[in-house]
């Protein structure tokens, strides 16, 4: 007799999150989700589970692992609590053929099988069509002779124009989450009035969802690139013509027409600069730089590129704790690499290494030796704070040389204020300096 201890095992932990308490299920199998969302899962099963008898069911277990698994939105509990009524129901009568939910990865795959079901009547008639983009809940955005896209203003009329979806923004049964997507940016319903179909778009949370709440597959659905593209929001436009947008964690750039600038392949892109360049992320660790037609522009990428600085240089990333400059034909600046490099808003560039500051040129060349606690930006009297060796002072820095206005012996001082003065403290009391760096008397 052969012994299968795979078996064994299953059997044994079948046998184990059966008798198993719901606190003690969820503190061996799901430590990592908290007790309230644990408590509204298990809740949402209506069926098989039942937290006041300490009990916890298939279907809940199911749903924890979705959860546990990145496959499930709190927000869309509510379909759980209507579609697992009608699964279990559908299995029991044998009208389904594959009755182990646990082979379903997310809610939308029990939908499809439950939906023959379901009360799903989808059509609009004319009538109501109309009298409803007559009132103040819809608009109507754009019509053609296949699509007709409404902008829908009230949860009334989200509803209204969802009916026979799994919107949560058209939930009647459960809490309904227009308000929540309505108040970060317009949620547009589009119909596909040749096939029936409903799809919605909202751009702040760059979902684009088919009718079973499911990210909408662009490639197979091409027909749809021109309506996405007309209702690119202004604020997502630039003066290119392309506006980014993020499907399936990927970012592209599309333009008005509906086609694609840059198709959506990167993790990340930036706006369009003023050098016609952008940032585009391909890997965790590597970011570069496109062109407006999406070339690449460098050959080799960077762990991180900073936008561009007002000289037209970018700070990048060349390893884990070392930076530099490159230039707009992507070539290095300077010759050695910085634990960290920021732009002066006035002047040059602030450098630190081995934990002390320094300045940089306009052009990149080193002014001062890292020597610094810390170093100012340059501020309109012409001086800039600066400390060493834990006192504050003012300088100038006249043909790469220090010239110290005020000598680092202060224990503190203060940036230019609009009359003119600042405040310093010395030898614990507090005074102010005009701008010709003479002590003011207090009255």
């Amino acid at each position: 007799m052969v012994i299968n201890l795979s078996d064994i095992f299953n059997t044994q932990l079948i046998l184990l999150l059966t008798e198993a308490t719901a606190q003690e299920i969820h503190q061996r199998f799901y430590p990592n989700i908290p007790d309230d969302v644990f408590n509204e899962i298990v809740n949402a099963d209506p069926v098989s589970s039942n937290l006041q008898n300490d009990k916890i069911g298939v279907y809940a277990k199911w749903l924890l692992n979705l959860y546990k698994n990145n496959n499930l939105k709190l927000e869309d509990l509510y379909k759980a609590k209507e579609y697992i009524p009608i699964f279990d129901k559908m299995t029991k009568a044998n009208k389904l053929p594959n009755k182990d939910i646990n082979s379903y990865k997310s809610l939308p795959d029990v939908y499809k099988v439950v939906q023959p079901y379901l009360d799903n009547n989808q059509s609009i008639s004319k009538g109501d069509e109309e009298r409803k983009i007559k009132q103040e809940g819809a608009e109507k955005v754009y019509e053609d002779n296949r699509f007709l896209v409404i902008h829908v203003k009230t949860k009334e009329a989200a509803i209204f124009y969802g009916k026979g979806t799994e919107w949560c923004t058209a939930a009647t049964k459960s809490e309904n989450y227009f308000d929540y997507y309505n108040s970060q940016g317009s949620l547009y319903i589009v119909m596909d009035k040749k096939n029936n179909r409903k799809y919605q778009f909202h751009f702040e949370k760059n979902q684009y969802m088919d009718e079973t709440d499911s990210p909408i597959d662009f490639g197979e659905h091409k027909e749809l690139l021109p309506i996405l593209g007309k209702l690119l929001p202004d604020d997502k436009m630039e003066a290119s013509g392309g506006g980014v947008i993020k499907l399936n964690k990927k970012f592209g750039v599309l333009d008005k027409n509906g086609n694609w600038i840059v198709k959506p392949k990167y993790y990340f892109i930036g706006n369009l600069e003023n050098d016609g360049n952008r940032i585009v992320q391909i890997s965790e660790n590597e970011y570069n730089l496109i062109d407006k037609n999406g070339n690449l522009v460098l050959d080799d990428g960077y762990y991180f590129i900073r936008t561009l600085e007002n000289d037209g240089n970018r700070i990048v990333l060349i390893t884990d704790n070392e930076y530099n400059l490159i230039n707009k034909n992507g070539e290095l600046v300077l010759e050695y690499n910085y634990y960290r490099i920021s732009q002066l808003e006035n002047d040059g560039y602030r450098i630190v290494q081995n934990d002390k500051y320094s300045l940089l040129d306009k052009n990149g060349i080193l002014l001062l030796e890292p020597e610094f606690d810390w170093i100012n930006d340059l501020e309109n009297d012409g001086y800039r704070i600066a400390a060493l060796n834990g006192k504050n002072g003012l300088m100038k820095i006249v043909d790469e040389k220090i010239n110290w206005m005020l000598k680092p012996e202060l224990d503190w001082i203060g940036e230019l204020g609009n009359n003119g003065t600042r405040q310093i403290k010395l030898n614990g009391k507090w005074g102010l300096i005009d701008k010709n760096l003479n002590w003011i008397p207090n009255k």
